[in-house]
């Protein structure tokens, strides 16, 4: 075998080791995407989780929020401030959940 041919040899099995090199690095990149779009669902869950824990856990915030959503209007003005931060307090919370994983 020439020094020529050894040479020949020696590029074709880089370049097949530079393709699986491509290969292996793609596939963990579909993997660590997937990683990431369960991190991020699970991370949604838990928020809704908890916002229903502490609902039932408060009575009385729960109550305003359906009478906020039932009409807006006919809350007192301290009913209705309770209820716009309840609702920023819960999509803040579900927002920075989906978007910190």
């Amino acid at each position: 075998m020439t020094l020529q041919q050894v040479s020949l040899v020696s590029q074709i099995i880089a370049a097949a080791g530079s393709i699986g090199a491509l290969i292996f690095v793609g596939l963990q990149l579909r993997d660590s995407a997937r990683a990431v779009s369960a991190n991020t669902a699970q991370a949604v869950a838990e928020c809704f989780s908890n916002l229903y824990r502490w609902q039932s856990d408060n009575p009385s915030a729960l109550e305003n929020l359906i009478a906020g959503f039932s009409d807006i209007g006919a809350l007192r003005p301290a009913e209705r401030a309770r209820f716009t931060c309840t609702l920023m307090a819960i999509m803040s919370q579900c927002q920075n959940r989906a978007t910190s994983t």
